[in-house]
């Protein structure tokens, strides 16, 4: 029977989701009757012609060929077809202490627990909306409990993770011009990193969220998002977080509008939220803040982009470890110059880390990343979010690139200064690669038009839109490129990060994503 237990709201069919749970009806203590089928919560009889029973459970019920089996006559047999080859090795294989015999017979056991009557019982328990499985490994057999929807695990120690990941631990590079230069980039990622008490924090927020939107809709799925859970952020960044209905498409207009009014009533209610406020954009977002913490969250319906990217940039933070420290100088430069506010006509942080990805994608010699798209192209793939796997083990990758931190930021600075053609070219990390301007715009989609593709153009890794659409003034685009080669004329005539980049202790201000 389906139960989809959800309020309707006006103008709302959608609002009842297709995450349909599959419960039994109740089974009564009571015995069934001769002439019905156990089977049947309806209790139609056996041999009635009707189109819901089986017909092979029609004919003979389970125990029948239970007497078949038990006078077995192979036993007696097989001391008789002693000349058979195949047969005769049999009774001597049993006191053989050999590992072949014991290997060969464990996967038997194996195809007797995935029998067809396995997934028959699964149905019998109630679906969980939206949960991520924390699987330590891919070698565990027990389910664990898991961690809520679109939880990620805490920051591993960058200490540790530069001694085993990809690249060089240590500044090796030639030419150590650049080295102060890396071990400021380094203090200023071991400081302003997202602690894990502050992860902690934000995910039992997330909790306290979700239990008050389970009330308006029970079968929803609410996801971390954002720089809160890819790897990549500080602990000034805000909590980007998506409220999942449906598997299918969203009018973020209307219909995402009226879910938010109604997210935003029952959260005035709580003790701990303030300041709430629904920001009305291309995809609308209810801001507000926790009363205790000052942690600032952005709440959207449906943004289903979100959480695929979020998988995307975590894979590329774990692939080697100077992903992170470089994606927080990158946002901190550009913050502090002013080139980091999608809201003033500037970049978004999502496409400040693209841009990066890019780079070391194709714009430093030897790579530092790969493409993971290219590479594996079925865990990228589109397919419900909910069967995203966000503790799958990744291929072994070791980056023949042993270039510093410095030297890096460096080369990030000089590829979009005096390389990249802004005009004509389009960065696309799907690919690895640039793609001409006319291809990105070729894509034909509903989210996708010729209007968006102006100055700057960053290719969206999955719904392929352009996510520096914000960049739609000339002027502000002058400023951008102008920050780029002045920045880089400053680092090369001082090889000093405080020409570019505040080193001081205190955190920012404002919050950043």
């Amino acid at each position: 029977m389906l139960h989809r237990n959800v309020p309707p709201l006006p103008n709302g069919p959608w609002l009842l989701p297709p995450y349909v749970v599959l419960t039994p009806q109740p089974q009564l203590n009571m015995p069934h009757p001769r002439g019905l089928s156990r089977q049947s919560p309806m209790g139609s009889p056996r041999a009635s012609p009707s189109p819901y029973a089986r017909p092979s459970q029609q004919q003979s019920p389970r125990p029948a060929p239970r007497p078949v089996q038990q006078p077995s006559p192979r036993p007696p047999q097989r001391p008789s077809q002693q000349p058979s080859p195949r047969l005769a090795p049999r009774p001597s294989q049993q006191p053989s202490p050999r590992p072949a015999p014991g290997s060969s017979q464990q996967p038997r056991v194996q195809q007797q627990s995935g029998s067809p009557s396995t997934p028959r019982k699964g149905l019998k328990r109630q679906l969980e909306p939206i949960v991520v499985e924390d699987c330590p490994s891919p070698e565990a057999k027990r389910r664990p409990q898991g961690y809520p929807a679109g939880e990620l695990p805490p920051p591993v120690s960058r200490e540790a993770e530069c001694s085993t990941s990809s690249g060089s631990g240590t500044f090796t590079a030639a030419n150590e011009k650049w080295a102060k230069v890396s071990e400021g980039i380094l203090r200023h990622f071991m400081e302003r990193r997202q602690s894990k008490e502050m992860y902690s924090q934000k995910m039992a927020l997330r909790n306290k969220v979700y239990r008050i939107l389970q009330r308006i809709f029970p079968l929803c799925g609410l996801y971390v998002v954002g720089s809160s859970v890819n790897g990549l952020g500080s602990n000034s960044s805000d909590m980007d977080m998506c409220l999942m209905l449906t598997d299918s498409e969203v009018d973020q207009k209307n219909e995402a509008i009226l879910v938010l009014r109604l997210v935003s009533n029952s959260l005035n209610q709580a003790d701990f939220v303030t300041k709430s406020e629904i920001i009305y954009a291309k995809v609308p977002i209810l801001k507000f803040s926790d009363r205790g913490s000052g942690v600032e969250i952005d709440l959207n319906v449906n943004n289903s982009v979100g959480i695929r990217n979020t998988q995307l940039l975590n894979c590329y933070s774990r692939l080697d470890w100077r992903v992170a420290p470089l994606a927080l100088a990158v946002k901190a430069w550009a913050e502090h110059h002013g080139i980091n506010q999608a809201k003033f006509m500037t970049l978004s942080s999502y496409s400040l880390v693209l841009m990066l990805i890019h780079y070391l994608q194709c714009g430093c010699r030897p790579v530092v990343l790969p493409c993971l798209q290219k590479m594996l192209p079925k865990k990228f793939q589109e397919e419900d979010v909910r069967s995203l796997n966000l503790y799958e083990e990744l291929p072994a990758f070791k980056s023949h690139n042993e270039q510093s931190l410095g030297e890096l930021l460096h080369g990030f600075l000089c590829y979009y200064a005096r390389q990249f053609s802004f005009s004509d070219s389009c960065i696309s990390v799907r690919l690895g690669d640039c793609i001409p301007r006319a291809a990105a715009m070729a894509h034909r989609s509903p989210k996708n038009t010729r209007q968006q593709w102006k100055f700057i153009c960053i290719e969206e890794p999955f719904d392929r839109t352009n996510t520096a659409r914000s960049v739609y003034d000339y002027a502000a685009f002058q400023l951008i490129v102008n920050t780029f080669k002045t920045s880089l004329a400053r680092l090369e005539a001082t090889h000093d990060l405080s020409c570019v980049l505040p080193t001081s202790r205190s955190p920012p201000s404002s919050r950043s994503k």
